[in-house]
């Protein structure tokens, strides 16, 4: 599991101090491993992956101005970039994204699929439709299954298992 990125500058700070080690070992030995990077990468690295990426994207930390830095954790400017370093420097494929392609279709139920809540309050809580259901909480799809590009021949599929309503507690 990745740190959370957080709301203060130190979080901010120790996120990329990780995604920047983690590219360096991906990048040592992308040639030589197949490599298979799964769970909470703290990141959703599109909007597709965000039930409601308009109110997540305007949260702000009181802590925090910097351009790149406004947003709810995980789906900030500088926390996709993170992941992106993490993807080239590994030359990954996010498994589910290549398995579920978006069309940018709203309709294409398939992609609307989140693995977690966030908990912003009721000043942004709305109900968010998934595919299996209605939600009262915006969700992030944040579990990452990524893959060595060379390596995505033997994936057969990559699914998520569950409903959204099961993350309520």
């Amino acid at each position: 599991m990745s740190p959370s990125d957080g709301w203060t500058a130190v979080n901010v700070k120790q996120r990329r101090q990780w995604d920047r080690e983690l590219a360096h070992l991906l990048h040592d030995s992308k040639d030589t491993k197949a490599v298979i990077l799964c769970g909470n990468l703290n990141c959703a690295p599109e909007d597709i992956d965000l039930s409601d990426p308009e109110k997540l994207k305007l949260e702000k930390s009181p802590a925090m101005h910097e351009s790149g830095h406004s947003g709810y954790p995980g789906c900030r400017q500088s926390d996709r970039e993170g992941l992106k370093w993490i993807m080239q420097a590994g030359r990954l494929t996010d498994a589910f994204r290549f398995t579920h392609p978006y069309s940018g279709n709203d309709q294409d139920s398939g992609n609307l699929q989140y693995t977690s809540l966030a908990y912003l309050g009721d000043k942004t809580r709305c109900a968010v439709r998934t595919n299996l259901t209605v939600c009262y909480h915006p969700c992030m799809l944040i579990l990452s299954q990524l893959v060595s590009k060379y390596f995505m021949k033997n994936v057969v599929r990559c699914d998520i298992m569950g409903r959204s309503t099961d993350l309520v507690s």
